[in-house]
């Protein structure tokens, strides 16, 4: 497990698009906020 989730999710706007996955940005931005 060489993928740091904290990374990945910290760019959630580069994974989900505002438009693609509305809840999944969401849920992201909640948990980071």
């Amino acid at each position: 497990m060489g993928d740091p989730l904290p990374l990945r999710l910290a760019l959630p706007e580069l994974r989900y698009p505002i438009g693609s996955e509305p809840e999944k940005t969401i849920s992201i931005n909640q948990h980071f906020r």
